[in-house]
């Protein structure tokens, strides 16, 4: 999936972190973390008006405004599933 920022810029998704916002059914954000660019739920960081929007599937992934100026794609490498199912557990299951 290729999605267009500016007429100059575009990020591609993989085809693999599409189906893993499908399989999961919430809405996912890339934002900047200490490990650089980052994909986290937005429960755990919150979209801001600035980020870039787009639907994947009934879902919508937030990229922000300032990663959207560095990457051209969003791959398996800004993905920590082990790190999500974690917080999930801690703050969600208590």
């Amino acid at each position: 999936m290729l999605i267009q920022i500016t007429s100059k810029k575009s990020i591609e998704i993989d085809p693999e972190i599409i189906e893993y916002i499908k399989e999961h059914n919430q809405d996912f954000r890339v934002c900047t973390s200490c490990f650089g660019s980052e994909i986290l739920p937005i429960w755990m960081k919150q979209p801001k008006p600035s980020d870039v929007t787009t639907k994947v599937g009934e879902n919508t992934l937030y990229i922000s405004r300032v990663q959207a100026s560095y990457i051209n794609r969003v791959d398996r490498s800004m993905l920590r599933p082990s790190y999500i199912a974690q917080m999930e557990e801690f703050f969600l299951k208590r």
